[in-house]
């Protein structure tokens, strides 16, 4: 009898160096590629992700599609399914019988948890989850779980030292797709229909895209001063510009750090070099850093188990997410985010410094803001910085930045506060006092 394996894209839209995809090459003797878009709104719901901006919706989707055209050139197809995971397993058995689940293991709480109920779902299906998208696997790690290190610092000392496994390659066949009757399944349609403007786009989706864009960049020397450039507003070559792909599996950590290396040998090695490589090790501590917490990421005290001295204000919330502060950096940040679905990584410390410390916002609401809206979203990197923003990381620290002295050093003749129309914002926090009196 013939092994119907499922293979579930998740966060590793790449076919180049997918550990997951290979295994259930090697174990299938036919393979269903799916993915799955379910698209529904969590409302802070801590367990589920966010809606997705048009433009993170896109993006994603577009990658997608990028996958089923090469799949195709292997004589296969993605099934890109309007649905939970739960259901769409639940539809392709109904005229299949499935043997195997192969994934990528995932550090969200959500994603996890939604693979541990198909095991009480679908008693007979073997569950394979594989170390894919990060540069260590779990049981090369020099700590479980239980002894976790509580901060970068530790982590860092830890792991960088250790070897790291060099990309594979991309397979030249793949198990043939089982006969199955697609139109008794719910799937996505009209997936190539343009749904937003291109002129908005600042990134083109995809693995093709993302590849490319991280072999030019190292083509340049651009990487030996990336430590004195990586934190200005604006530039698209000032910063490295990875998680654009990364978040989503079109291409993987270890791909960067082989180009990195790669890079090093032509050009020599210096802080900068070793900065992005410090930079991967940041994503890597919080892939970690998630799976180890669970719902404590989502949680409002966080890792510390005491609440933060902030709260929940309507009107100050509307502003930050509208870009209609008293703080025009901040709204020129906030509309670059809302208008292009990326911001840099010294805008995101500075947006969310102000939602913590000038607006005293709950932290959570900022972090599902920039989920809905990021199409670089990553939930480790994303809920894991928004802890240690709001001092809610093992630490305990709130981290405050001084908006009149971001200003002066990043953005000293305002261009970037003109560009994003900046200064059109509200002159106070609130519209009324604590007596209900206008200010």
């Amino acid at each position: 009898m013939k092994k119907l394996g499922i293979f579930l894209f998740r966060k590793d839209l790449r076919i180049n160096d997918n550990k997951a995809l290979q295994k259930a090459c090697e174990i299938a003797d036919e393979l269903l590629c799916i993915y799955c878009h379910e698209k529904e709104s969590s409302d802070l719901n801590p367990y589920k992700p966010s809606k997705m901006s048009k433009i993170r919706e896109y993006f994603t989707l577009q990658s997608a599609c990028e996958i089923d055209r090469k799949l195709t050139n292997l004589s296969q197809k993605l099934l890109i399914f309007n649905a939970s995971l739960e259901r769409s397993l639940e539809q392709i058995s109904k005229t299949l019988q499935i043997s195997y689940l192969i994934v990528s293991k995932d550090p969200g709480w959500h994603e996890n948890q939604e693979i541990n109920r198909l095991k009480y779902k679908f008693e007979n299906l073997k569950i394979i989850t594989i170390d894919n998208n990060t540069l260590f696997p779990k049981e090369k790690l020099p700590f479980d779980q239980h002894s976790f290190p509580k901060s970068f610092s530790k982590f860092r000392r830890k792991v960088e030292t250790l070897p790291i496994d060099k990309p594979s390659g991309t397979p030249t066949q793949i198990p043939p797709m089982p006969i199955i009757d697609i139109s008794k399944l719910r799937l996505l349609t009209n997936l190539h229909k343009d749904s937003i403007n291109h002129k908005d786009l600042l990134f083109l989706p995809g693995e093709a895209a993302g590849r490319k864009h991280i072999d030019e960049y190292f083509k340049t020397k651009h990487a030996s001063t990336y430590k004195e450039t990586r934190n200005a507003l604006d530039g698209r070559a000032n910063s490295t510009k990875f998680s654009i792909w990364l978040s989503i599996g079109c291409t993987s950590a270890r791909y960067i750090y082989s180009k990195l290396k790669d890079f090093e040998l032509r050009n020599g090695s210096n802080k900068s070099t070793y900065w992005i490589f410090f930079e991967l090790l940041w994503r890597e501590y919080f892939q970690w850093y998630a799976l180890h917490f669970g719902t404590k990421l989502f949680k409002f005290s966080g890792a510390t188990d005491k609440d933060p001295l902030t709260s929940y204000y309507p009107e100050r919330l509307k502003k930050w997410e509208t870009g209609s502060t008293p703080f025009p950096l901040v709204n020129a940040l906030m509309h670059e985010l809302t208008h292009t679905g990326y911001m840099s990584n010294r805008g995101r410390q500075i947006v969310a410094s102000c939602f913590v410390n000038e607006l005293q916002l709950d932290w959570r609401y900022g972090a599902s803001f920039m989920e809905k809206h990021l199409i670089d979203y990553d939930v480790a990197s994303n809920w894991g910085n928004w802890q240690s923003i709001a001092g809610v990381a093992p630490d305990g620290k709130v981290k405050h930045f001084d908006l009149k002295k971001q200003t002066a050093l990043f953005d000293p003749e305002k261009k970037f506060i003109r560009k994003w129309k900046g200064e059109s914002g509200a002159l106070n926090i609130d519209s009324v006092d604590i007596a209900d009196w206008p200010i």
